[in-house]
């Protein structure tokens, strides 16, 4: 919340922008899943560098699977 409300004193989002935030907030969760797959894949294969597992935020994933619209997420 505190970001969209920081993006808000620059621009106020429209009503079409506030129904999309269930579907963007998964889309980045795939996306952050994604690279940490990919980071983990590469470390299978022998990269060097440090590979966060992408269990650690499976709490975070059910919490935008569950939400509905900007409101489940304090929107008022």
């Amino acid at each position: 919340m505190a970001m969209i409300v920081g993006y808000q004193r620059v621009r106020r989002l429209t009503h079409e922008e506030v129904e999309a935030l269930p579907i963007l907030a998964r889309g980045s969760r795939c996306a952050f899943m994604l690279t940490r797959l990919v980071g983990l894949a590469q470390r299978a294969g022998g990269r060097a560098g440090r590979a966060k597992k992408p269990a650690g935020v499976s709490h975070q994933d059910a919490l935008h699977q569950r939400v509905r619209s900007a409101r489940d997420y304090g929107w008022r």
